[in-house]
């Protein structure tokens, strides 16, 4: 009866490894954007000392923002980090290769989208496999900068997932 055990050993190895993969599979992204960062990590990126992040939309965890500690309302420099979803994602993609702001080395899939007037405000689009999200910079920091930063932030964010 002992000799039976022990084959039956690696076919329930296999089944609970498999079980295990599809449990992480069907979780899917994250759900909460402030626990990607972290205060000091953003600090670092943004030269300023910032809190810690923060859902100013409690109902959707997907948005996070880290504020200069130090500023005043709305004065100061901020990061905001959101998901989007995979379509989104395709919609903007395809503006960026009309006005080839596609960019490599980060994530699977990268480009710069603009905000504000004249879209000078540079948002960093990124998706990694299923998982999409921005990264945004406000505050009184050169467009140029403000993209090299956010490449350092999503690339920060990208070891996390």
């Amino acid at each position: 009866m002992r000799r039976h055990i022990f084959p039956a050993v690696p076919a329930v190895s296999i089944v609970l490894g498999a079980f295990v993969s599809l449990v992480a599979v069907a979780a899917g992204p994250p759900s909460d954007a402030c626990r990607l960062l972290t205060p000091a990590a953003v600090t670092a990126v943004l030269g300023v000392r910032v809190g810690a992040g923060a859902h100013k939309q409690p109902s959707y965890p997907g948005i996070c923002t880290w504020e200069e500690a130090a500023a005043a309302p709305l004065g100061g420099r901020s990061v905001v980090i959101s998901f989007k979803s995979s379509e989104a994602f395709e919609v903007g993609k395809g503006l960026a290769e009309m006005h080839r702001r596609m960019l490599g080395g980060v994530g699977d899939e990268a480009y710069f989208g603009g905000m504000g007037r004249a879209r000078r405000q540079p948002v960093l689009n990124v998706k990694k496999g299923a998982v999409a999200f921005n990264v945004v910079i406000y505050g009184d920091v050169p467009a140029e900068r403000a993209k090299s930063m956010e490449k350092r932030l999503a690339r920060r964010v990208l070891a996390r997932l």
